[in-house]
Formats: C-alpha cells, structure tokens, sequence
C-alpha cells in the first residue's frame, strides 16, 4: 500500500482546508530516478569534528549501470556491498528495488573501499537483509574520476567460465573439480550459480532455482558415461591416466519472470590426463556481443551482426587455429541456419545473422555455436531464446 508522509505544520494547514470544504492535493515523484549515489565517506586516520561530505568526480566513479529486461515483472532487486580494507563484513543491510529496461547513472566513493554489486531479476520479499541471489561481480575497488559500464542480465546468459575468476575448473592428480557458473551474462565477471530449492533467499551467493528450473551435468571418458552432478560445481574421480573426455551441461528455466535463455546445453570436448598438482581443464569458452537494446532485442532488420570470441580458461595459452560455426533458429530449434561468420584475428569472429523471410514480426533467436582449436578441444553451445529480433 503506497503511502505519503507530511511534516506537522503542512499537515495541520492541509486538515484546515479539509475542514472548509473540498480540496485537492497534487503529488509528484520520481519512481524510476535515472541517478544512484553508494557511498562511503571516510575520515584516515582521525575523527572528524564534523562530517561534510559532498560527492564528486573528484572522490567517486561513474558508472552507467544498464538493467536489462528478462521478462515478468518490469523490476529487479540490487544491492553494492561496500567493505572497508579492515573489515571482515560488508555494509549495506537493505536490498533496493531497480527498474529492469533500465539505464542509470551510479556514483561509487573510489579510493580504497571495496565494492561488490549483486543484482537479482526477481523482487525479494525481505528487503531488510543482504541480497544474497542473483547475480555478482567481483569485489572490486575504483579510481577517482573512473568511468565505467555495467550491464547486468544482458544476452547472451549461458554457462561459462568467466574471465578472473577465483575458482578455475582443474585436475588435480585425478580429481576433476569442476566450477561453472550455470549463468554468465554479457558483462565480464558476472556470474549466478542455480541452487536447489524453491524459490527465495539462498546461502551461497547463488539463484535459488524456482519451481521446476533445472541443471545437470554428465562426464564421459572415452566415450562411456562416468559421471554426473547437479549443475556445473562437481568433483569427478576418474580412472588415472589420459583419456578423452566430454562435458555436457544443461540448465533449464521455466520462471516466468526468466524470457531469455530459457535452456542452454553446452558440450566441452578435451582430453586430460592425471597431473601432480591443480592443471586448468582446457575447456573453450564463448563470449558474445549481440547488439541488444535494454530490453533484450535487436533492432527491425533483416540481418544483423554477433559477436563471438572464444578463449581458453585464465592460465591457458591462447587457443590456437580456432574455427567457429553459428547457426540460428527462429522457431526454437525446429529449423535452422547457417550464418555466415568472418574471422576479425585474435580468435575473435563476426556472424551476420539473417531474419528467415517466412517470420514476420518478433522472434526469439536460438543460438548454436559450435568452436574448435588444432589441440583438439571443442565446445558446442545451444541457447534457447537467447534474445529477441524485432519485427
């Protein structure tokens, strides 16, 4: 129930009014500010006599925040977790409410405070605590005067490995530990695990999956099923000695308040064998760049172009004589076609992606990309309903 405060003497003058007659009150606000302030003021060394803190390029980072469109309700939940150098705990205790085809200015305190950002597509119910679904980055610090982008759910929203992160997929001796997010998006870093249970706050940072949402995992050696796990955070003992070994993982979304990305099934093709220490698994990640609007969509046109580059996990040489395939369904994968995909170097690519004649107005895009290197190492990745192609 939204409700309005007044101060004692507004309040008394109005209640004179009503006492008269009939009167009439205007109201204004803004529901959808297109600026945030998070800061942290701090005093080195000292107490301060008296706090004046005005916020500034000269003590702040800007930063536009995009919040792309998923679908359902048009608002998500955020937090930025701030932590000082000292402490053991982050501060910011309530999670805020941010409109979703979105854009925004954010001032961030810089200098040696650290920051975390979560971001959530749903609305949480207990907004008096640490959001701890969603999406996260990295906890990070910014200089003064920084500019920066961040856009948070953007397609293409897909398992990978991203780059930096603390928890690589390794072997150690013969133990694969694998560690995949189920979901990346289109900004570097941002990473969301799917966690079993049925809706609400989870514990580990993750997106407790909502009614019927879903991910699985299956390890092959040499071709014969090995193993498998709930998602893409497992640890596989294998037979010693080098094999050739095949990834699948699968995540399925049926949340309406998830459009994009509804199923994703990824396979890595690579062989390994047993290591004296931790060894980065090479498996091939894809990122893209589709040029989506903050809604998740491609302009009205009959082709446009995506973006892909593929690369090794952080450790790895850079993979060598990559080759990519993409092709695109506009019927969630009934049909398909092959797109025609330039090499730009640096194992980065081009694919010109054509609207089929016979599909009038939007359409989602289905997405299979399929990426090799000379070492033999593969990966085949599908995305249902990666983004939306106006009509």
């Amino acid at each position: 129930m939204p409700t309005v405060r007044i101060g004692a003497s507004a309040g008394a003058a109005l209640l004179k009014r009503i006492g008269k007659g009939r009167t009439t009150v205007d109201f204004t606000g803004t529901a959808r500010s297109p600026y945030l302030y998070d800061v942290m003021q701090v005093s080195s060394q000292r107490v301060p006599d008296k706090v004046v803190h005005t916020v500034s390029e000269r003590n702040s980072a800007v930063v536009k925040a995009r919040y792309a469109d998923n679908g359902g309700a048009p608002w998500a939940s955020e937090q930025r977790f701030a932590r000082r150098p000292y402490q053991d705990t982050a501060w910011l205790q309530y999670t805020r409410y941010v409109p979703t085809g979105f854009e925004r200015t954010e001032y961030v305190s810089s200098g040696d405070t650290a920051w975390q950002h979560f971001v959530h597509h749903e609305t949480t119910f207990d907004v008096d605590k640490p959001l701890l679904v969603g999406m996260s980055d990295a906890s990070r610090t910014y200089r003064a005067g920084e500019r920066a982008s961040d856009t948070w759910q953007g397609a293409v929203v897909r398992p990978s490995i991203p780059r930096g992160t603390t928890t690589p997929s390794v072997r150690s001796g013969d133990v694969l530990s694998l560690r995949i997010p189920e979901f990346t998006d289109s900004q570097a870093g941002h990473r969301s695990r799917l966690l079993e249970g049925g809706g609400g706050i989870g514990t580990s940072g993750g997106a407790k999956a909502a009614q019927g949402d879903s991910a699985a995992a299956v390890l092959y050696r040499n071709g014969q099923k090995a193993a498998e796990a709930d998602g893409g955070y497992a640890d596989f003992e294998v037979p010693a000695g080098a094999a050739d070994y095949r990834l699948d993982l699968t995540t399925s979304r049926v949340s309406p308040e998830w459009a994009y990305g509804t199923g994703t099934e990824t396979s890595w093709s690579f062989r390994s064998g047993s290591t004296s220490g931790a060894a980065a698994l090479p498996l091939l990640q894809v990122d893209y760049d589709v040029p989506v609007d903050a809604h998740n969509a491609v302009r009205a046109s009959r082709t446009h172009s995506v973006g892909l580059s593929v690369r090794a996990q952080d450790g790895l040489a850079v993979p060598r004589g990559v080759s990519v395939q993409v092709e695109t369904s506009y019927d969630d994968g009934r049909n398909w076609s092959r797109a025609e995909v330039k090499g730009r170097g640096h194992n980065v690519f081009e694919a010109a992606v054509k609207k089929p004649s016979r599909v009038r107005g939007d359409a989602y895009v289905t997405l299979r990309v399929t990426a090799r290197d000379t070492a033999g190492n593969s990966v085949r990745q599908t995305v249902q309903r990666a983004y939306l192609h106006r009509g």
